[in-house]
């Protein structure tokens, strides 16, 4: 289950959240990114895909009854991270796997996903650290 993450500086309270590995998305007959929420990413994806959930109950957390199904989900399912750039610190939501990692106003490729921030110093203040704490929330 997605925790909710957050960091703050320690010297400016700057302060992100992000859900734990992403959100998963997939992409429609048009090559449009359907986010899919937990719970209930498989039924989304099933709708999207036009297939019957019973054939990917579990997906993405568990083998799947219809392994003659991978190639489809490989293709058109991913992870978007939510991403901080360091020089601007705008924030874009990429699946850092299969996008370009470019700033989407900038387009520095100093960026990074906003769970991977911890012990990273904030490009804000540029003088504090990123420190994780724990909200205690699940999905």
């Amino acid at each position: 289950m997605p925790k909710l993450l957050r960091f703050s500086c320690d010297s400016c309270n700057f302060e992100l959240e992000t859900w734990e590995n992403g959100l998963i998305y997939v992409t429609d007959g048009k090559g449009r990114r359907i986010e899919c929420p937990h719970p209930g990413e498989s039924y989304k994806i099933a709708r999207v895909l036009k297939i019957d959930e019973s054939e990917i109950f579990g997906f993405p957390y568990m083998r799947i009854p219809n392994p003659d199904l991978y190639p489809l989900l490989n293709e058109r399912v991913g992870v978007i991270s939510d991403c901080i750039c360091l020089d601007c610190t705008a924030l874009s939501k990429l699946d850092y796997q299969q996008d370009e990692r470019t700033c989407t106003k900038c387009k520095s490729s100093n960026i990074l996903p906003v769970d991977n921030l911890e012990g990273i110093n904030c490009p804000k203040c540029k003088t504090g650290v990123f420190e994780y704490h724990s909200t205690g929330i699940i999905s």
